[in-house]
This record gives structure tokens, sequence and C-alpha cells, in this order.
């Protein structure tokens, strides 16, 4: 699983060449009552995110799946 820190670290790296702040967080697509291709059991949905700031948008794609008690990244793409 994907911790808040290894979450931010990649961000970073993304958006190294602007490093200014992310501006607009918007949930492109989602697939949370579907099977899709690598979905393993406990997985809750697979997320597309567009991340912009002042001169990039980029995106990043998840996994959202339940542990225990709580809802974590399982896969950070």
């Amino acid at each position: 699983m994907h911790s808040p820190a290894k979450l931010k670290k990649a961000v970073k790296t993304m958006i190294a060449y602007d490093p200014g702040p992310i501006r607009e967080v918007e949930v492109m697509t989602d697939m949370i009552l579907f099977d899709w291709p690598d979905k393993e059991q406990g997985d809750l949905a697979w997320v597309y995110v567009s991340l912009a700031g002042g001169s990039y948008v980029e995106a990043v794609s998840l996994v959202l799946a339940k542990e225990a008690e709580a809802i974590r990244i399982r896969h950070l793409e």
C-alpha cells in the first residue's frame, strides 16, 4: 500500500519541471461498479485523476482497496 509520503514524493517527481502548486484536481474516469483487468480481491475502485497547475496538466491512476477497516491506495501509476 502507498503512504501519503510516497504519494507526495511521486507527485513532486511528476511536476519537478514546474514545482508550482497543484491548482485543480479532477476525477476524470472511475471504475467503481465494473471490473478491470488487474482487479484483485478487496479492490474497490480504479480512478484516473487529473492534476493541473500553472503550466502543467498531469494525471495519476490509482487503485483503491480495502485493508482491514481502512481504504488505501494499493497501486499508483
